[in-house]
This record gives C-alpha cells, sequence and structure tokens, in this order.
C-alpha cells in the first residue's frame, strides 16, 4: 500500500546535490529524492553495521602496525648494540695484537 503524500515542501540545494539526485532512478525530480531517501532509510542500520566493521577493522591493523613498529625499534636498538660491541671487540683484538 502506497503511502498519501500529503506533504509539499519547496527546499533550495546546491547544483552538486541536484545532480546527485537526478542520477538515482525515478520519472520526476520528486520521485529521484524519494527513491534517494527510502534507499538510505532501508540501507542505514547496514551501512552503520559495515562502518563500525571497518572502524574495528581499522582498530586491530593499527594495533597489529604498533606491535610492529615497537618490534622495529627494539631491533634498530639490538642492531646498534651489536655494532657497539662488534667494534669493541675489534678494538680488544688490536690491543691483544699489540701486546704480542
Amino acid at each position: 500500500m502506497k503511502e498519501p503524500k500529503s506533504i509539499s515542501r519547496s527546499i533550495r540545494m546546491t547544483q552538486s546535490v541536484y545532480d546527485f539526485v537526478c542520477q538515482h532512478v525515478g520519472d520526476g525530480f520528486n520521485q529521484k529524492f524519494e527513491h534517494l531517501c527510502l534507499r538510505f532509510m532501508w540501507e542505514e542500520a547496514e551501512l552503520d553495521r559495515r562502518i563500525a566493521e571497518k572502524r574495528k577493522q581499522l582498530e586491530r591493523f593499527e594495533n597489529r602496525l604498533n606491535i610492529i613498529n615497537e618490534g622495529i625499534i627494539d631491533a634498530e636498538c639490538i642492531s646498534i648494540q651489536l655494532s657497539t660491541t662488534k667494534n669493541q671487540l675489534a678494538g680488544l683484538i688490536k690491543k691483544c695484537l699489540k701486546e704480542k
């Protein structure tokens, strides 16, 4: 059963909004606008659910990225320590060879 169209309003909009509405299915602007609104009403809950899911997924990726970044920082610290140790050992070897 179709709902009666008892509300009549005049609206103002930008050209870009008008162009967007005109891209939708319908015979005239009013029908296109109504179809666009109805589509949003039907799909709003699903879109909200998908957005929430994507936000959770983004949070998981950010957490994994933080863990990876911490691992990289730790690896860089180990690399510096190894380089320092290598230089110290090279110095000790030179010192031992001079004392022979």
